[in-house]
């Protein structure tokens, strides 16, 4: 008896905890209503994004929402046919494809032509020149130019070759042995004033040298010891005076020179000389008028057989009145165009054949 009581009592212990237990099943469980709106909302509709569950949406954020995202569409491939329509080429053009050969050195540069006459017809310019064989093969730099100056010639130019263990001697090369690229010999990208040597390489690698500081103290004795190994390569010279140490006027020397007129004395100085450069014959000598003459700075052009040569002070004497100058073909210093073409050369070469 008393423990059928003990058994009751147990039971009624356990009625609150299964009464607890069922409202909170009850509690916990979605009504039809709930449901049916759930089912029938469209995503995003309370301000979120497709895909992305309304804030506070505890449901959504744990068993997440899925959309299914648009399929990708594939443009046409380069094999596909699109109808009318034709797929575009680009060709390189040819000044295009010359300006990248050019710039990679795999092309021949354009040296030739009226832009590289007038360029190589000033001396002060071909001062700087660099001289390749005919295989490309760099042979040095032109540091100075000889003149012949009572024969009004480029002799010899004075090249410093490019290997290192040459420095400080020179080679006179005849300027009869020099001509401009003529587009045939391929050159760096970067040589854009240049000259080639029209003997081999063993007349170049046999060639007489003098020290650089020797030049003008060895004169003589250089100029004759070229003169002997070059004749057996050209007879340049033959129908003048030979070179000697009266007759060889460096051209850095000359550059600036004074030129004297008589009672007038210094009437400017000598500002560039132009020269032939296929034959090496000296056109005119640039005077940069002074104050003696009245007339400001101007560049006027000189022929070379008007002016006589004083070997023992190395400067010139103009020989015709100096009032002429007045009348000559002039231009502003730094605008001295291209004397050896017919826009101004033929009115300077008219002028001085007419006196």
């Amino acid at each position: 008896m008393i423990d059928e009581e003990v058994e009751k009592l147990k039971a009624l212990r356990l009625l609150p905890l299964l009464v607890i237990l069922a409202m909170l099943f009850a509690a916990c469980a979605p009504t039809t209503g709930n449901s049916d709106l759930l089912a029938t909302q469209a995503p995003g509709a309370e301000g979120g994004d497709m895909g992305t569950p309304a804030a506070g949406d505890e449901s959504g954020a744990e068993e997440g929402v899925t959309t299914e995202e648009p399929e990708a569409t594939t443009a046409p491939g380069a094999g596909d046919e699109t109808p009318g329509v034709t797929e575009a080429t680009t060709e390189p053009s040819e000044t295009e494809g010359a300006e990248a050969t050019q710039a990679t050195g795999q092309e021949v540069p354009d040296t030739g032509g009226d832009v590289a006459l007038a360029e190589a017809s000033r001396v002060s310019k071909l001062i700087g020149y660099r001289v390749f064989s005919q295989d490309g093969d760099d042979l040095g730099s032109i540091t100075d130019l000889v003149i012949h100056a009572p024969a009004a010639m480029l002799e010899y130019a004075l090249v410093q070759p490019s290997q290192a263990d040459a420095e400080g001697q020179l080679v006179p090369i005849p300027w009869s042995q020099l001509e401009i690229n003529p587009g045939t010999v391929e050159v760096p990208s970067d040589a854009t004033h240049t000259l080639v040597f029209k003997a081999d390489m063993a007349a170049f690698e046999g060639a007489p040298t003098v020290a650089s500081e020797s030049v003008d103290t060895d004169l003589a004795a250089w100029i004759s010891e070229a003169s002997q190994y070059w004749s057996q390569y050209s007879e340049s010279g033959a129908n003048r005076p030979e070179l000697d140490e009266t007759s060889a006027v460096r051209a850095s020397a000359l550059l600036n020179t004074n030129i004297e007129a008589g009672a007038l004395g210094e009437i400017g100085g000598i500002e560039d000389v132009i020269v032939d450069p296929l034959t090496g014959s000296i056109q005119y000598v640039v005077l940069s008028t002074g104050e003696a003459l009245n007339m400001g700075t101007r560049l006027i052009p000189i022929p070379i057989n008007i002016l006589t040569f004083n070997p023992d002070t190395g400067s010139f004497s103009l020989n015709v009145d100096p009032e002429l100058l007045a009348n000559a073909p002039s231009f502003d210093p730094g605008a001295l165009p291209d004397l050896l073409g017919e826009e101004f050369g033929t009115g300077v070469r008219e002028f001085w054949e007419s006196q």
